[in-house]
């Protein structure tokens, strides 16, 4: 997760106009929120001034519930949920 907010950034100052779904294990949703809470102002003033797509109605997160697999060597309380993201798009842009 470390770099998806700077990899969703980058995406839209290229020119991003379709939606992207980006799907993880939580807490991917609130990671995005806080991250897009952290950048608001320099989104607001690239909608304002270059005419760009709101990015955070640009990109839909969805959860994973996470499973937590105890291994040989550790218990539940221990093991960690690996963290998987995958970002995919829709075939059409958005008008």
């Amino acid at each position: 997760m470390l770099e998806l907010g700077p990899l969703l950034y980058n995406l839209w100052a290229g020119g991003l106009r379709e939606q992207i779904y980006v799907w993880g294990l939580p807490p991917v949703k609130q990671v995005t929120e806080d991250w897009f809470n952290s950048i608001s102002y320099g989104i607001n003033v690239r909608i304002e001034d270059e005419g760009r797509l709101d990015l955070r109605k640009l990109v839909v997160v969805h959860e994973f519930k996470a499973r937590v697999r105890c291994s040989r060597w550790g218990d539940s309380r221990s093991a960690r949920p690996r963290i998987a993201i995958h970002l995919s798009r829709m075939p059409t842009p958005i008008a």
